[in-house]
């Protein structure tokens, strides 16, 4: 989906450029089916995820060494290294091309993840394309992206400071880590393949950064209990909520990040935001415009004394996306606990917030740590957006296309008092209009059920499916609507924008138990 997010400018671009570019198919076995699009597109995940549908899942895990792969182009090389599962591992750097030959037992549906190590001489996410037999089985096969380990250099005395006291952002550095990562949509799940038996091939093909390669593997998809579930798994374990609450963690000391642009800022906005100084600037929060792209992450040690029950509370601000939520994906030592943690919701607001992860109705969960260090990761994922997104995404390329189709009749400058007769001579883009208007109501009214709001980011799509109504109520003013119906299209483009862009600002991050005084706002 981080390929595909359209800003304003990249929409406006689309009113004029040509269909979709249609994928090289290569001869090699057709092992990968499920894909129902016209011959030379390649669908997006959701279209693909939709195909595959009911059947079956995979069988087992499959996993292939990594120094195993075939170089077929640029710079590679095999790495000693004693943590590596197999003789070592496979360095690829920018450019190169390699392919792995898998046997899969059973026809079904897998998952896919890599274990990498992430350390680069840069400091960007290293990004590559992946082809099975040769194909793109959906789009955002093209741009997959393997996330650095980083950790910001602080010392024992916290923060260092200038000569009046304020604080300096702190450097960072990278940790060379091996690291299992999933290949997921935007959504925060995991992609599905459907692979029948047999032998296949997996290529990928370095776009951006070195990347070093352990292992792929192969495996079912994983079912997560719901909370429910886990809370009953709690009461046969016996598991009670510990006698104390743990001190707050300040989210701006993180252990480890995704991102080299992920850092410390100073906020002044609340005396409640904490370290806080009347006289100095001080690095209090973390977050914001820096950790809203899906996929970056923060991490935080914590030490628990108690073994027991706790629920997890975060100060935080999202001020960005009005009337809509941004959400978050939690795990705990590298595992997300139970279903409705994969999705975590955070509520727009103009002020500092308080949210106990919890559900709908304000029950907070409740999460079992053992006594011990834990490590809390928050990941950044669209959650229950994911397919009002892509729903409208799909909707702004066949209004490109709409548009296109009546550019080509009226030129760049129509005749506003003309009746151009759209109704016989393109019925069937008319056709596509009531379909996509049809479109925009429906998720319209999903992100209302969703939100319980009707702001700014409903009223664009409203606009939007208003304006083709009445052009299909009366054709013969389609021209006199063409210049505004392209801003409209270029908005719908910003609006894809905005709310793939998940900004969120955190302050603190507490473990409390069911009695402990909720955080201050």
């Amino acid at each position: 989906m981080r390929g595909r997010i359209l800003s304003f400018v990249l929409a406006a671009a689309l009113l004029f450029a040509a269909v979709p570019a249609a994928v090289t198919a290569q001869t090699q076995p057709a092992a990968a089916s499920g894909t129902v699009t016209a011959e030379g597109e390649t669908p997006r995940y959701v279209d693909y995820g939709k195909a595959i549908e009911g059947r079956p899942a995979g069988s087992g895990a499959i996993t292939v060494e990594g120094e195993t792969g075939l170089a077929l182009s640029g710079e590679t090389e095999i790495l000693a290294d004693t943590r590596c599962s197999g003789a070592g591992a496979l360095r690829t750097e920018e450019g190169s091309v390699v392919e792995w030959t898998i046997n899969v037992p059973a026809d079904g549906v897998y998952c896919l993840s890599l274990t990498v190590g992430t350390a680069s001489a840069k400091k960007s996410a290293a990004q590559r394309s992946l082809t099975i037999d040769g194909r793109f089985l959906f789009e955002e096969m093209k741009e997959l992206t393997f996330t650095r380990y980083w950790q910001d250099v602080v010392g024992d005395d916290g923060f260092e400071q200038d000569g009046q006291g304020n604080q300096l952002r702190p450097d960072a550095e990278q940790v060379d880590v091996l690291e299992e990562q999933t290949l997921c949509a935007a959504s925060g799940a995991a992609y599905r393949f459907y692979l029948e038996a047999g032998e296949h091939t997996l290529r990928l093909e370095a776009s951006r950064e070195r990347l070093v390669v352990d292992t792929l593997r192969l495996f079912a998809p994983p079912s997560l209990p719901t909370y429910e579930q886990k809370e009953a798994e709690y009461s046969r374990a016996g598991y009670t909520y510990a006698a104390s609450p743990l001190p707050a963690l300040e989210a701006e000391r993180c252990s480890a990040k995704s991102d080299y642009s992920i850092y410390p800022v100073f906020d002044r906005t609340s005396a409640v935001t904490s370290p806080q100084s009347t006289t100095a600037l001080m690095l209090n929060t973390i977050g914001g415009t820096n950790w809203q792209t899906g996929g970056q992450w923060l991490e935080w040690r914590v030490d628990v004394e108690e073994s027991g029950l706790y629920q997890l509370a975060f100060r935080y601000k999202q001020s960005s996306l009005r009337g809509v939520f941004v959400s978050r994906e939690l795990s705990i030592d590298g595992e997300i606990p139970f279903a409705e943690a994969a999705r975590l919701r955070f509520p727009y607001g103009n002020q500092w917030q308080v949210m106990t992860a919890g559900d709908e109705k304000g029950n907070p969960y409740a999460f079992y740590l053992s006594a011990g260090p834990h490590t809390i990761r928050l990941r950044v994922v669209l959650g229950d957006l994911y397919e009002i997104v892509e729903q409208v995404s799909s909707a702004l390329d066949s209004l490109n296309g709409i548009y296109r189709s009546i550019l080509s009749i009226t030129g760049n400058n129509p005749d506003i008092y003309r009746d151009y007769d759209f109704e016989h001579l393109i019925p069937e883009v008319l056709e596509d209009m009531r379909i996509q208007s049809d479109s925009l109501k429906d998720a319209a009214q999903q992100l209302y059920a969703l939100t319980g709001e009707t702001g700014e980011m409903f009223s664009i799509l409203e606009t939007l499916y208003y304006q083709l109504d009445k052009m299909l109520a009366k054709p013969y003013e389609i021209a006199k609507q063409f210049t505004t119906f392209k801003s409209n299209i270029s908005s719908l483009g910003d609006w894809i924008f905005q709310i793939s862009s998940q900004p969120l600002v955190l302050d603190t991050v507490v473990l409390t138990n069911d009695t402990a005084p909720r955080p201050e706002e």
